[in-house]
């Protein structure tokens, strides 16, 4: 089954059951990829009245066009299809495919209060399950995918998914990259895994030590948000010194500056981390407090 970003859920609502394992990834990386409605604008409905335009805009938010059932929109239903057509097929899904799921789930909007799988529940559990059964074959660019998913939907799995996916990392260390070493690392400080796996965060903040020259600013930023929410550590002396090297965060924008901003916040109230700073990145520190 082939689907665009311009999937028509009706027709793709009627094939969901169907689903081969390989397509439901695609379907559901489809389905983050498709805008979010917005709201018409108010010169576009003169004839409504206030209360109407206010049911309108409500129909909107929750997603467009009034929809199916309770108020929900075609999408979430397709939604909620596919996922539990995930489900079936969860236990015959390669490494590949477990991992592209996790990241299409993690990377979808958030979901009406009625929808059946928004949290996790038992979806989240088998592919959970699953990934720990595929680790041992995971390339390293899938153990980086697994692992940001997890930390940006927020869940701390299983000890066994945990080894599993550190095990296999600490095999392929040399063989990330660099983007894929910093989301790692964010999202060991996002799940709090030095209290899990911390032999993971040592090689991984030494990789990324080695590759800090050739990140970009998301990279940077990562590393300096995952640095800021771990506790200080020696280990981390290698990283920070390369950062110190490589990193402008005068030239960082957006979410990038904040992470980095985050970062001199924490260095400069926290006496263990700031005494772990290379000279260059002390000053940022204390110049950063005078601006406060």
């Amino acid at each position: 089954v082939s689907v665009s970003v311009s999937v028509s859920v009706s027709v793709a609502g009627e094939q969901a059951g169907r689903l081969a394992a390989s397509d439901v990834a695609q379907v559901l990386w489809a389905l983050a990829r498709l805008p979010s409605p917005s709201p018409p604008p108010p010169s576009s409905q003169p004839h409504l009245c206030e209360q109407q335009q206010q049911q309108q805009q409500q129909r909107v938010e929750r997603g467009g066009g009034g929809g199916g059932r309770g108020g929900r929109t075609g999408r979430e239903e397709l939604l909620d299809r596919v996922e539990a057509r995930a489900l079936q097929v969860a236990s015959g899904l390669s490494g590949q495919e477990v991992a592209q799921t996790l990241l299409a789930l993690a990377s979808l909007p958030p979901r009406s209060s009625s929808s059946s799988c928004s949290g996790g529940g038992a979806l989240l559990s088998s592919l959970c399950d699953q990934a720990a059964r595929a680790a041992p074959r995971m390339s390293p660019q899938q153990l980086a995918n697994v692992l940001w998913a997890l930390g940006r939907l927020g869940l701390l799995p299983a000890d066994s998914l945990l080894h599993a996916l550190a095990d296999r990392a600490l095999l392929l260390q040399h063989s990330f990259q660099p983007q894929e070493v910093s989301s790692m690392l964010w999202a060991a400080g996002r799940l709090g895994l030095h209290a899990h796996v911390p032999e993971l965060l040592h090689a991984l903040a030494r990789q990324a030590s080695l590759l800090t020259g050739e990140m970009g600013a998301q990279g940077h930023a990562n590393c300096l948000w995952a640095l800021a929410a771990l506790p200080p550590h020696p280990y981390m002396l290698p990283l920070l010194h390369a950062l110190a090297d490589h990193v402008s965060v005068e030239r960082l924008q957006g979410v990038h500056r904040a992470q980095a901003h985050q970062f001199l916040l924490s260095a400069r109230l926290d006496p263990a981390l700031h005494a772990l700073l290379p000279p260059k990145l002390a000053a940022l520190a204390e110049a950063h407090g005078k601006e406060g």
